[in-house]
């Protein structure tokens, strides 16, 4: 019976799924391995099916090797993840110009259960304080919208800020942008603008 091959349909390549060190193409290739895979330029294929119970076997393993290669993806995204709160931290530090920041910051006296959780507290030069959070989804968005209508159910009015890492989606972006007081497109910016923010409510006092 001629050589068989089982193909998957779909390319994945090593920059997709973010295989950039030798610890991640070492993971690749045990995965490819103990699945009896192999990468024929971003094709990954089984060989040697003979029979019809071969091809039910094949399927299963092709299946489980797919899924195991597809959750390294999620390397990529988590990393991508650790890169938006280190730039969010770095372009706060650097936008405050030295007033005392407080970065996962819970109001333990107005929610007690950390339902509302801040991303940074500063201190403001007259001892009140601002809250700055981190926009990185739609739902993140929302959340930060109902975080700050929260506080000023309260009573307890503290100046906002939002800083954007993605593009957010029409809705949950206008909703941020009539709650917030101020909105910065990304970190970048936030460095160079944000104490020009912190700065008005300070002078207000």
């Amino acid at each position: 019976m001629p050589l068989m091959k089982l193909y998957n349909m779909m390319y994945l390549s090593y920059h997709d799924i973010g295989v950039d060190s030798i610890t991640r193409m070492a993971v690749m290739d045990k995965i490819l391995t103990s699945h009896f895979m192999k990468d024929e330029n971003g094709r990954f294929v089984i060989e040697g099916i003979k029979t019809p119970q071969d091809i039910v076997d094949s399927i299963f393993t092709f299946s489980q090797g797919l899924l195991k290669i597809g959750d390294m993806s999620m390397w990529k995204i988590e990393r991508a993840k650790s890169k938006f709160a280190e730039d969010f931290r770095s372009s706060v530090a650097e936008g405050v110009r030295g007033r005392p920041v407080n970065f996962s910051y819970l109001n333990e006296e107005y929610d007690p259960e950390g339902l509302y959780p801040i991303d940074c507290r500063v201190q403001l030069k007259t001892g009140r304080p601002a809250y700055i959070f981190s926009i990185t989804s739609a739902d993140k968005a929302n959340s930060t919208t109902a975080t700050i209508y929260y506080f000023e159910k309260k009573k307890l009015y503290v100046p906002s800020c939002a800083i954007l890492h993605d593009k957010i989606a029409e809705k949950p972006r206008l909703r941020l942008e009539e709650a917030a007081d101020k909105i910065l497109q990304n970190p970048r910016s936030a460095a160079e603008r944000l104490d020009t923010f912190l700065m008005k409510y300070e002078n207000a006092a």
